[in-house]
């Protein structure tokens, strides 16, 4: 990995690194929920590898790999902000850039988070010095954190109060139909039931 024939890329309030079980579990919104706040762009760091790892592990249509995959490829059909040897730059929001990055700069066969997280910070300015890595696996936390990275969890799949009642709000109309469906069934059910014992 050799990132010296490119100057670093700035103007972004923050770099982030979502790694391969972000997008399985979250799909496309991680383009969403990574956006920049009040006026601010981000940068989505995303190697060329991990999105063939991806599409090795896709699990069909609905899937957040499969689903990830289907916007990347409407992103890529829009025109490079920044094109540079083994970075591509896309404009998904007004708040989001999307940076794909290839060879040179990362090679598929010796592929390693560490690595990466040297390259975006040799080609990109960040805070800290530091892309975050974002993962939810606890052993990469460690082991990440332990080597001087900057690794965060993807807040925005985490289970909290606010989202708990978010879905709560979200779900009253079709989960009380669901559950009057299942009260009639269960009442026909108990009524066959005592018939038959009758």
């Amino acid at each position: 990995m050799n990132s010296e024939t490119i100057p670093q890329i700035g103007g972004y309030h923050d770099v982030r690194v979502p790694l391969t079980d972000v997008y399985e579990l979250a799909g496309p919104d991680v383009f969403k929920e990574f956006e920049g706040k009040g006026g601010n762009r981000n940068l989505v760091v995303m190697p060329l590898v991990l999105s063939d790892r991806l599409e090795e592990t896709k699990k069909g249509e609905g899937s957040g790999e499969y689903d990830t995959l289907k916007r990347l490829k409407e992103i890529v059909s829009s025109p490079r902000e920044n094109p540079r040897e083994g970075v591509s730059i896309y404009r998904v929001s007004e708040g989001l850039d999307l940076a794909l990055v290839d060879r040179p700069l990362v090679d598929p066969e010796n592929f390693s988070v560490t690595g990466l997280e040297k390259v975006v910070a040799d080609n990109f300015s960040c805070p800290e010095n530091h892309p975050a890595i974002i993962t939810t696996r606890p052993s990469l936390h460690v082991k990440l954190s332990s080597r001087g990275m900057r690794v965060e969890d993807p807040e925005f799949l985490l289970i909290g109060p606010d989202i708990v009642q978010e879905g709560i709000i979200q779900g009253n109309d079709k989960l009380l139909a669901k559950l009057q469906e299942m009260l009639v069934l269960l009442t026909n059910w108990l009524k066959n039931i005592f018939l038959f014992f009758v």
